[in-house]
């Protein structure tokens, strides 16, 4: 077990008196706080005796034989005694005190179970040297324990010491702030201080040292802190100091309720009370000076009452004052201005009259009253139409008219008296506003509007009219072919390609006022040229059969030609022109001729060739057509007829019926006796073509015209092939009753 108790003062503190029988006595404090200051508790006396551990001391300090305590033997200066209950909690302490016996008794402890009693005896610094301590001690009301001999050790570890902090004072509502400082006589401890019993709203920060308190109004009174400051020797020592902070009252002045000045009529009580509040609570009492006459006020009731009469008219600056009886005594005051009136008599206006204006002009006039007492005068007026002002300083009335103001309106203006209660007078003026006819006014639509050769132009024109008059529109100066909807307001034009060109058109809108008012705009409709693509000629796939040429040279030639709806300049070209092996084709652009002349059986093959028309517009367009030229010595196949019908002429028509399978027979022959195939574009679905045979069949025919494209294909070197467009007809099946 350890020998001692560090300090956890909780306390609760009564006067004791402790006594050690051989030579020192000294009061101490028991507790009994947390019971109340009212309640009695039973105490005990504990009589204790002292010696010193023999074994834990130096030689030179031994007791010398038979001696039980020596005190300057053993170099001990001072005693302290403190005495804590079950908890650990201090409820009897005293001391330090000069040694000079080692026994002793102490009064006044708390009656109970387990007390510790614990013993500190210091060195003439204040050091703790010995320390000891008995415990499980029972102290009976009324009665003697005896405790002992207490064994004292000698302590290794010293306890650290707390600077003198001293007491403290501060003002209400002043901050208190300051830092505690201790020393330990062993450098290498570590000291911690702590702080007990704080005021409400103070604070201690154990890592500064520092205690700080914003005190407030109503904080006045004394209150006690216990400061610790603990080692962190083996064991831990303390050293503590109960400080001791007074706060001193600070008194607040008191605050008037505003009085304000006041008015008194001749021969009218005039009486009001006045009133304070003090913040601290304090006793208030109330006085009046530069009073018209004696005895007006009353400090009791703190009632102001007078009846002045026709002579008292006039300004009195009358003056209050309430004072606590704070220390040192504070006060408020406040100056009333109180103003006696004659009997008062209505001000009058002078003659004002009804008022005419026009729409959108100022109106503005001044209102003007008399007062037979020569009273200050108030100016309002009430029914004001929207967009007027009146001004009561100078007493004018503005209004600048609107447009939509047309109309009577009914303005009431009053006068009143500066008494009270004040008196006043009224009069009506009826203002008529004349309406004024405005003109109508279009809306932008911009002075140009454009657009180009085969597209339309289409705009609506909207106006406004500022009161709201019913408008009609016409158009002046229409382009031909050019409309314009009044009803809608709407212009519309398709010009054509050859309207290209600036047009002005004049719109005009005509309210239905009176009289009747206008506006116009004139509009320059502006037509671009549009560019259209010239168009080439069909030139059409081309064949140059050697077969043909039996006495001449093989050749093709041919010219290409178009047209441009705009006449525009056109320019040819062909592109991928062939190169054959002893000859090849050109192009004359100027004369737009094709010629491939000294054309051989080396040249056998099919060549695309490109040929482009372009004209000179902006942009340029072109058109342009692919052909294919064929050198064969080989003649095509031809069809020979579809069905019924013979092949060519164009286009031929086939008839068949909803109700039955079609099996349509294709027939076709060569010239060079060649095997050829059959094939067809643009079939419906479920139909088909037979390659060898070229019949199309289709099992479930549905109603309709179809375009079917028969195609006819030789294996000659190069293949040639036919075709046949055929627009087969199906149908509805005949029902027959």
């Amino acid at each position: 077990m350890t020998f001692f108790h560090q300090f956890r003062f909780n306390f609760r503190c009564r006067a004791f008196l402790l006594l050690l029988v051989f030579g020192f006595a000294f009061f101490g404090c028991s507790g009994g706080g947390d019971s109340g200051d009212n309640q009695t508790v039973e105490t005990g006396v504990i009589a204790f005796s002292l010696k010193i551990d023999g074994e834990g001391i130096q030689q030179e300090q031994r007791l010398s034989n038979g001696a039980q305590f020596d005190c300057e033997a053993n170099g001990i200066a001072l005693i302290e005694i403190i005495v804590y209950d079950e908890f650990d909690d201090v409820i009897a302490f005293g001391g330090p005190f000069e040694c000079e016996a080692g026994e002793g008794i102490i009064s006044g402890v708390e009656a109970g179970v387990d007390r510790t009693v614990e013993v500190l005896a210091k060195d003439g610094s204040g050091a703790t040297i010995f320390r000891g301590e008995v415990t499980g001690i029972r102290v009976v009301a009324g009665q003697t324990t005896e405790v002992g001999p207490v064994t004292l050790f000698p302590v290794l570890n010293r306890p650290p010491v707390l600077d003198v902090i001293g007491p403290k004072n501060v003002s209400e509502g002043d901050p208190l702030e300051f830092t505690i400082t201790a020393m330990d006589p062993d450098a290498d401890n570590r000291l911690s201080f702590s702080a007990s019993n704080l005021p409400p709203g103070a604070a201690f920060d154990p890592d500064a040292n520092v205690f700080q308190w914003m005190t407030e109004f109503g904080d006045a009174g004394v209150y006690t802190v216990l400061f610790v400051v603990t080692d962190t020797g083996d064991p831990p020592l303390s050293d503590s100091e109960t400080v001791t902070i007074s706060v001193g009252d600070v008194n607040r002045p008191p605050v008037f309720e505003p009085i304000g000045d006041k008015i008194a009529k001749t021969g009218e009580l005039l009486t009001f009370t006045i009133s304070a509040e003090d913040p601290d609570g304090d006793m208030l009492t109330y006085q009046a000076t530069n009073l018209p006459e004696e005895n007006l006020f009353d400090p009791g009731t703190q009632t102001f009452a007078w009846i002045p009469e026709r002579e008292d008219v006039g300004n009195y600056l009358v003056l209050f004052t309430v004072v606590d009886d704070g220390e040192p005594p504070e006060s408020d005051t406040e100056a009333v201005t109180i103003t006696v009136g004659a009997t008062n008599r209505p001000p009058e206006f002078d003659p004002i009259g009804d008022r005419q204006v026009n729409e959108g002009e100022l109106l503005e006039f001044q209102v003007t009253a008399t007062d037979p007492d020569d009273d200050f005068l108030f100016y309002e007026a009430t029914g004001l139409p929207e967009g007027s002002e009146f001004f009561p300083e100078t007493q004018v009335f503005e209004w600048q008219t609107g447009f939509q103001d047309a109309g009577n309106y009914e303005v009431t203006f009053m006068v009143a008296d500066d008494r009270d209660p004040p008196l006043s007078d009224s009069a009506v003026v009826i203002i008529t506003v004349g309406q004024i006819n405005r003109p109508p006014e279009f809306d932008p639509i911009g002075s140009v509007i454009g657009g180009v050769e085969g597209d339309p132009i289409q705009f609506r024109v909207t106006a406004e009219d500022p009161d709201g008059d019913d408008l009609a529109f016409r158009a002046e100066n229409l382009p031909f072919g050019a409309s314009f909807n009044s009803q809608t307001q709407t212009f519309f034009w398709s010009p054509g390609f050859q309207d290209a060109g600036s047009y002005p058109v004049t719109f005009v809108v005509v309210d239905n006022g009176d009289p009747p008012l206008s506006d116009e705009i004139q509009v320059v409709i502006t037509v671009g040229d549009r560019n259209r693509a010239p168009t080439l000629t069909p030139v059409g796939d081309r064949l140059v059969n050697l077969a043909d040429f039996i006495e001449s040279t093989p050749f093709l030639e041919f010219t290409v030609s178009g047209s441009d709806p705009d006449g525009d300049d056109l320019i040819f070209s062909a592109e991928n022109l062939p190169m054959g092996v002893e000859s090849e084709a050109t192009f004359d652009s100027a004369t737009r001729t094709f010629s491939w002349l000294g054309i051989t059986s080396s040249d056998l093959g099919r060549y695309q060739v490109r040929f482009t028309v372009t004209d000179n517009g902006s942009p340029p367009l072109s058109d342009f057509e692919d052909v294919t030229i064929t050198v064969a010595d080989n003649d095509p196949p031809f069809f020979i007829s579809i069905g019924d019908i013979t092949a060519g002429g164009g286009t031929i028509e086939v008839i068949e019926s909803e109700g039955s399978p079609v099996a349509l027979d294709v027939q076709a022959s060569d010239p060079n006796e060649d095997l050829f195939t059959f094939g067809a574009t643009g079939l419906p679905d479920g139909a088909a073509v037979d390659p060898a045979t070229g019949t199309l069949s289709w099992e479930f025919p549905v109603e309709g015209t179809y375009e079917i494209r028969f195609i006819v294909t030789d294996d000659g070197v190069p293949t040639l092939s036919d075709t046949q467009t055929v627009n087969l007809i199906i149908e509805p099946e005949s029902i027959l009753f």
